[in-house]
């Protein structure tokens, strides 16, 4: 990121279309009408990184609709140019060319992984939004895997999500 913050002008490298692209915006950010910012924020308010970003990225896609929705993996490549892998722990409407990963099997790559420091994130795949009373997850919507553990008696793998909307 290259800053004049003086002329409120944010240079962001991303990634998109197979290159690195430098994407300029100024410091003007949508609010709504209590004065806040329309979309993303910071917990913390004296930080702007997230309107500066989104800003950035709804630049690069056309617009800030175009944000709505998509794919984890998608903004991990946006950011880092890195190249995704996608892991099924099923496989209900029976697409071809998804690899299923049984339970010992996912267990191992995501251990490897954490040792590995590799970012990770995991969401539950559904047709419309809606929160798992059992759980407190909320399906289509992304989660960062934090850590891996098993419990000391190997009985339990946990895992430890965030939810970068806080709730």
């Amino acid at each position: 990121v290259l800053v004049d913050p003086k002329q409120g002008k944010y240079i962001i490298r991303l990634y998109k279309d197979g290159k690195w692209q430098l994407v300029t915006i100024d410091d003007r950010i949508p609010c709504n009408k209590e004065g806040y910012p329309a979309f993303g924020h910071n917990k913390i308010k004296n930080e702007i990184w997230v309107v500066i970003l989104e800003k950035a990225v709804a630049k690069l896609l056309g617009s800030y609709e175009a944000l709505h929705g998509g794919y984890m993996e998608e903004g991990i490549v946006l950011l880092t140019g890195g190249r995704p892998e996608r892991l099924y722990i099923n496989n209900w409407r029976n697409k071809k060319g998804r690899k299923i990963y049984k339970q010992d099997r996912l267990w191992e790559k995501l251990v490897t992984y954490h040792k590995e420091k590799v970012m990770m994130g995991c969401c539950i795949s559904s047709g419309k939004e809606q929160r798992e009373e059992t759980t407190g997850l909320v399906a289509a919507h992304a989660y960062a895997i934090m850590d891996v553990r098993m419990t000391s008696d190997k009985r339990y793998r946990l895992l430890k999500l965030r939810n970068p909307w806080g709730f």
